[in-house]
């Protein structure tokens, strides 16, 4: 097995696991705003390691669909913050457990000893690759 190898197996993993969720290009957007309220949106893409840019069609498409609000900050004309609706915090519960169940789904038929096995090496590479 090259690393090449590796390689293809990663990005077919991940493929797959995006596929199977419908909520992929939103989920983590979901998850940060209910998990930490009423962010701005510079902050936000720091958070989700994304160009602004990108974020903020993202949020277009959100917002048009009524989950997240965004508003002009009073005290900072530049700085946007952005929180979920009512109907966003509803889907953003619903998103959560989907990922539980893919995560169950996708990773039951590992043992134990496999899934740390798993995790670990996931934060040895995830570790080098921050420092690349």
């Amino acid at each position: 097995m090259t690393n090449l190898d590796l390689l293809n197996l990663y990005w077919k993993g991940t493929h797959l696991l995006r596929r199977a969720n419908p909520f992929h290009g939103q989920m983590r957007i979901l998850s940060l705003l209910k998990e930490r309220g009423t962010v701005t949106q510079r902050l936000l893409a720091d958070l989700l390691d994304r160009r602004p840019a990108t974020l903020s069609v993202q949020l277009d498409d959100m917002e048009k669909l009524g989950y997240v609000k965004r508003v002009k900050r009073s005290d900072d004309k530049r700085n946007i913050d952005v929180s979920l609706t009512d109907d966003g915090l509803k889907v953003a519960q619903v998103a959560d457990n989907e990922r539980k169940r893919i995560a169950e789904s996708h990773f039951s038929i590992l043992t134990e000893e496999e899934r740390n096995t798993f995790a670990r090496l996931l934060l040895k590479l995830e570790d080098s690759w921050e420092n690349m």
